[in-house]
């Protein structure tokens, strides 16, 4: 399972909708991680078609994905949007 796979397992209740209001810290040190790892527009992109399918599987939900930057108070390069168009992510 590639690492994206393995943050969205993570977070999956809190994106899916049914965990509770805060993501757990393994959650935001995962998306912290992943987000560092990030750091070309080319690796972005990689990352995205990755989570996007992953996003999809696990049932997230995107109202919640949105949330996460917020919740976790980071700054995410590659949004956990199913509906992303990765081609865009810069």
């Amino acid at each position: 399972m590639p690492r994206g796979s393995f943050v969205l397992v993570a977070m999956s209740s809190l994106l899916q909708g049914t965990g509770g209001a805060t993501p757990p810290k393994n959650c935001c040190d995962g998306a912290n991680t992943l987000n560092q790892k990030a750091n070309t527009t080319p690796i972005r992109r990689d990352v995205c078609n990755c989570l996007k399918p992953a996003a999809s599987r696990f049932g997230v939900k995107p109202d919640k994905s949105k949330q996460l930057p917020q919740l976790c108070n980071i700054t995410l390069s590659v949004p956990f949007d199913p509906n992303i168009d990765c081609n865009t992510v810069q």
